[in-house]
């Protein structure tokens, strides 16, 4: 098989010109890629997964194949072996893209292990630790004990994170009323583009200036981000994940752009985060969850959880439901449950 070239295999694909295999060996089913490429005969979708495991109700796969719980290494690899390399010879794929197991993030639920996630993937979600809880994480922890970095990918999500919430934050403070245009004329850079796009088209309101200011400020932000990274990943020509981890950051802004981010982070904070009416909201939802959390400890049929459970389980099984709601459906639940 040829090495893939990601933009060439993205053309060629487009044309059915190559037959794709995805190999997907999860607890969960591959249940995206099945109903993704369903319809389409050049690729085959092959899925080994729990079959009691989300998702409950499963797409179809070209070849599906669910484990009961506990199944052992044994059993499983030996299913692999007799199956995979059958499909490999009947459907002949060009590629192959294989999806692969996870380790497992937590032991804390009463009835499954918990959320599977790879050890970078692990690695990048934690983004600050001190020294003596990191000492507790094993290999996780490392790179706090040891003053190394993570990925590129968990370095770039981070900052693309960021340049998504505090550009989202404008917009939703904005609508709501809570920041005004004239407000944001205080933030330099904003009032330097929300100048270009108003010189750009005149006759504009304010509320097509903000969002049209809000879409080239991200634009430069992450145009800036990957220029910045391209120059430091050359300049300290990375070629090993060992690279990434002993250099200092590698995915950033340019000095310049890095001063406006902390610019624009100060302004919100002061201006939205700390507003009267974000706080008050911020104390209901307080309130509201620890209604919830107390009503449903002492009602635990409410939510079909069995009472036999010990309150440190109970417990665990309660706030993983509140956690599971959305902000609507917390609310419907409280004015149901806790304001007779």
């Amino acid at each position: 098989m040829e090495k893939l070239n990601f933009p060439d295999y993205s053309i060629r694909f487009k044309n059915k010109e190559n037959k794709i295999l995805i190999i997907d060996l999860d607890v969960h089913q591959g249940n995206g890629t099945a109903s993704i490429f369903k319809n389409n005969p050049d690729v085959f979708t092959l899925s080994f997964h729990g079959q009691k495991n989300y998702p409950f109700r499963k797409e179809k796969s070209d070849f599906d194949f669910g484990f009961n719980d506990n199944t052992g290494d044994k059993y499983y690899l030996l299913k692999l072996k007799n199956i995979l390399p059958r499909v490999i010879e009947i459907f002949k794929p060009d590629f192959i893209f294989y999806l692969a197991g996870v380790d497992v993030l937590e032991n804390d639920y009463v009835d499954f292990k918990g959320l599977n996630l790879t050890f970078e993937t692990r690695e990048g979600i934690l983004k600050h630790c001190s020294n003596k809880n990191a000492l507790k994480l094993g290999h996780i922890g490392e790179r706090f004990t040891q003053k190394t970095q993570p990925s590129l990918e968990a370095q770039l999500v981070n900052f693309a994170d960021e340049i998504a919430y505090n550009h989202h934050d404008i917009d939703d403070g904005f609508r709501s009323g809570l920041l005004t245009f004239d407000q944001l004329q205080a933030v330099p850079f904003f009032k330097e583009i929300a100048l270009k796009v108003k010189s750009d088209s005149p006759s504009i309101n304010d509320r097509q200036c903000m969002r049209a200011t809000i879409r080239r400020m991200m634009n430069i932000f992450v145009m800036d981000l990957c220029h910045e990274s391209q120059l430091r990943i050359d300049k300290k020509n990375v070629n090993t994940i060992d690279d990434v981890r002993n250099e200092g950051t590698i995915i950033a802004l340019s000095t310049d752009l890095t001063k406006k981010q902390q610019s624009l982070k100060r302004f919100l904070r002061e201006a939205l985060y700390l507003h009267p009416r974000v706080q008050a909201m911020t104390d209901n939802a307080h309130e509201v969850i620890n209604a919830l959390f107390k009503k449903l400890m002492q009602n635990p049929a409410l939510i079909n959880i069995d009472e036999k459970h010990s309150q440190h389980d109970l417990a665990k099984l309660v706030s993983d439901y509140i956690a599971g709601m959305t902000d609507r459906f917390a609310l419907q639940t409280f004015e149901k449950l806790c304001q007779d």
